[in-house]
């Protein structure tokens, strides 16, 4: 009886997974293919920031005083909130709890941050930073 159930258990669960996949869009294929406006708090808004996402860069467009300055930094999706930047899963994860970027702007030479993934939908993304606890809205744009 205990084998059945169990057998059931992973049957169902094989099916949920394989139609999520079929189905659903990944979390990666929602990133990727749009350019994500920064969303200021009211009356702060100094300069502008977009954010492109490919399978294994973030490329920031920064946008003050009439210039633009473009950064490139690796990143992965990850479930777990890892303690290192491991360039082993850059491109490899379409799915995640954890946005984990490498050479976070204006940080020494190899740090990395994390944000825990709030919303992602086709025309809201929003993060919050686990260093700062603070909470970064995103348009699509």
């Amino acid at each position: 009886m205990k084998k059945r159930l169990l057998y059931l258990i992973v049957l169902i669960q094989i099916g949920a997974a394989g139609s999520v996949s079929v189905y659903g869009q990944s979390m990666l294929d929602k990133l990727t293919g749009k350019t994500w406006e920064f969303e200021h708090p009211a009356g702060k808004q100094e300069y502008e920031i977009k954010d492109r996402y490919s399978n294994s860069n973030r490329t920031s467009a920064i946008y003050a005083r009439g210039k633009e300055l473009s950064e490139y930094q690796p990143f992965y999706l990850s479930d777990t909130v890892d303690a290192r930047f491991d360039d082993s899963k850059v491109g490899k994860n379409r799915n995640g709890k954890y946005l984990i970027i490498k050479g976070e702007p204006g940080n020494e030479v190899g740090s990395f941050a994390v944000f825990e993934i709030l919303k992602l939908n086709s025309t809201e993304f929003v993060i919050k930073s686990l260093r700062s606890n603070s909470v970064f809205r995103h348009r699509a744009v």
